[in-house]
């Protein structure tokens, strides 16, 4: 505590000692200041909404103790309670017990117990101990049956269930509030064991609890499955992300489209070229190849039109590609027909002295 909280402690313990009253609610407590258990004639105690994990049993000092309030707090642990003789209300909800503590069903002389929101599952049969009790509340917790022993407890005037996930007893008896319930639970508790309905109760959910529990571990399984739902998902955005990083196959379907219309350019711009150029040279050199035959066995005089013949065909040869204008065509059958026209007057020529040899 600080110097501040340390004045007001004091303060409040002066005048506790006179009017045997402290209240300490809000105060930030982590545990029960020990000046407290000096407090010998001490009647109410007020320690609600701190931050209290454990009542010690140093609280069986305060032997005039007789109202005890310490709502939400963090108490998993009580001792000492049960050798407070006075000590007849307690006001517990809103912590973490998740069961009765053994020392508050041994005390006697309790007339109030107020144990609402404190995680319980069940309520013992040592209930039947409080035989004082007048008021019990147990609203918002995990209890599945309440036991045949509360319709013994002669004194209690009033019990509150509501918020519990009650199989036993049954909803029609339960609907009629507390004192149709007291009386159902009375008449169980008096009949013969073997004949009562809620020992049979009782051992179906004691079948079920380990059922239960085994879920809750299974529990994790699912999770994990569910932890293991990604991977799929991370599976199927791989198989979406495929075709996103597949697009080179549209560009290869795409490829053999652009090559087929390049193609057809290139090669209607290529093939005439090079027909242009074979043509006129395979024409030009297989005429000249048979007329140096004849000319050399005939006449070595007549070299003349062989240089003649050599020259033109290369001009043209070397002009068509160049230009490649449709209109040179008429010019080039202009050049062919005296070609062939000398042909035509060396054959004569040939012929004729042939004959004068003859």
């Amino acid at each position: 505590m600080g110097g501040g909280q340390s004045k007001e402690l004091k303060k409040k313990l002066k005048i506790a000692k006179e009017s045997n009253e402290l209240d300490l609610s809000n105060s930030k407590l982590k545990e029960i200041p020990d000046q407290i258990f000096e407090l010998t004639t001490l009647k109410i105690l007020k320690l609600d909404s701190n931050e209290i994990t454990k009542i010690p049993e140093k609280i069986k000092k305060l032997e005039s103790l007789e109202d005890l309030r310490i709502s939400s707090n963090k108490i998993t642990e009580i001792e000492g309670l049960s050798q407070l003789s006075n000590l007849h209300t307690i006001f517990l909800s809103k912590n973490p017990l998740g069961k009765i503590p053994k020392d508050i069903l041994a005390c006697k002389s309790l007339n109030s117990l107020d144990l609402t929101d404190t995680g319980l599952t069940e309520i013992p049969s040592e209930i039947k101990n409080l035989v004082e009790l007048k008021k019990l509340d147990l609203k918002n917790n995990k209890l599945k049956y309440l036991p045949i022993e509360i319709g013994t407890l002669s004194n209690l005037r009033l019990m509150t269930f509501e918020d519990n996930p009650l199989v036993y007893p049954p909803n029609e008896v339960t609907r009629g509030g507390f004192a149709s319930t007291k009386d159902y639970l009375k008449a169980e508790f008096e009949k013969d064991p073997t004949e009562r309905v809620f020992t049979k109760v009782l051992e179906q959910i004691k079948q079920e609890a380990p059922k239960d529990e085994t879920t809750k571990d299974e529990k994790p399984k699912d999770e994990t499955t569910k932890d293991e739902k990604p991977k799929d998902e991370t599976t199927k955005d791989e198989t979406k992300e495929k075709p996103k990083d597949e697009k080179p196959k549209d560009e290869v379907k795409e490829k053999p489209k652009d090559e087929t219309k390049e193609k057809p350019k290139d090669e209607t711009k290529e093939k005439p070229k090079d027909e242009v150029k074979e043509k006129p040279k395979d024409e030009t050199k297989e005429k000249p190849k048979d007329e140096k035959k004849k000319k050399i066995k005939e006449k070595p005089k007549d070299e003349k039109p062989k240089d003649e013949i050599k020259e033109k065909p290369k001009d043209e040869t070397k002009e068509k590609p160049k230009d490649e204008k449709p209109k040179e065509k008429p010019k080039d059958e202009t050049k062919e027909k005296p070609k062939d026209e000398k042909k035509i007057k060396k054959d004569e020529t040939k012929e004729k002295y042939k004959d004068e040899e003859r």
